[in-house]
């Protein structure tokens, strides 16, 4: 495919953005998916609208983001199910690739990504909202092409261009997607689309101030002698110190605030694929040995350490260790 990129990502805050899009994306992915995809943007091109569905894809996976605020933009996703399956580990029985709780867990995975991924620009600021707008399989006329509607978020767009983005897992494990966007949410989604700042007005000049004439002030006499007045030093009674009645010492004020507690018996980290197949019995794991001290926090800030106790058929905690 050949290359055909627009002016704009000329610039060198284009390129960087695109580099670190695509390392957000292989982190956000690893979380996702539990393994280290490799993503790779492969080539470019202008595609007219009316071309996009002679792309022997089958998956049509529709993303929304507001950026600026009250602005949608759209990006169409297209893909192959059986890619996508292999990918995210959802290869359905018999000759259905992609099941109906497969398609589930895969709207899930895109929702989640997209969660992720808003807060990894850091351009983009505040963080836009995303969402996934569309999921759902192609269906084929009689000679075999696919047909859909276009967004309406792409359809104003007077320029698409069709993105070749690889996602692979190994050499035998890639995912080849299409990934369609306008040039406007193109610019929204790298951070191009801000305006630049107004130059800072120049200082006025002070006008020139016309220096006056000197005038001659007439004579006049010079002042008659007054005489010597008679100068004495004030005498003010020393100020007394008052001594406030009952005052207490700053602690005293806060002494009746609540404040929240909270025990840590450990910590597990997760991806989204074992927290959805969660379920009543399982036992997730933690990384602290049975009988080891918990922690103890107040506020979210670790403050001692102790020992699990019972007190009347309740839960306790004896304090055996201070931070310092």
């Amino acid at each position: 495919m050949m290359d055909t990129a627009p002016a704009y990502l000329e610039s060198p805050a284009a390129s960087q953005a695109y580099l670190t899009l695509q390392r957000a994306a292989q982190d956000v992915l690893s979380g996702i998916i539990g393994r280290h995809p490799t993503v790779t943007f492969l080539g470019r091109r202008p595609v007219p609208a009316n071309n996009l569905g002679q792309s022997g894809k089958n998956v049509l996976v529709e993303l929304q983001f507001e950026q600026p605020k009250d602005i949608h933009h759209s990006i169409l996703v297209l893909a192959d199910d059986a890619d996508l399956a292999r990918l995210f580990g959802l290869s359905g029985d018999g000759e259905e690739v992609l099941t109906a709780e497969a398609l589930l867990s895969l709207g899930d995975m895109f929702s989640s990504f997209l969660d992720a991924i808003a807060g990894e620009l850091p351009w983009l600021s505040p963080a836009p909202r995303a969402w996934l707008a569309n999921l759902e399989p192609m269906s084929t006329d009689t000679g075999g092409n696919t047909r859909f509607d276009l967004p309406t978020g792409l359809a104003p767009e007077e320029i698409l261009h069709e993105i070749v983005v690889s996602v692979a897992l190994g050499a035998e494990e890639s995912c080849a997607l299409l990934v369609v966007i306008g040039e406007k949410g193109e610019q929204a989604l790298l951070g191009l689309n801000a305006a630049p700042p107004a130059p800072a007005p120049a200082a006025p000049r002070p006008a020139p101030v016309a220096t006056p004439m000197p005038v001659l002030a007439p004579t006049s006499p010079a002042p008659a002698a007054r005489p010597a007045s008679n100068v004495q030093s004030a005498a003010f009674k020393p100020l007394a110190v008052e001594q406030p009645a009952g005052r207490s010492s700053s602690i005293d004020l806060i002494r009746d605030v609540p404040l929240k507690v909270t025990v840590e018996l450990g910590r597990a980290s997760l991806t989204v694929r074992e927290i959805l197949a969660l379920g009543a019995g399982s036992v997730v794991e933690l990384d602290r040995l049975a009988g080891e001290p918990v922690d103890v926090l107040v506020n979210d800030r670790m403050i001692a350490r102790g020992e699990v106790v019972i007190v009347d058929e309740s839960f306790g905690v004896r304090i055996t260790d201070l931070m310092k």
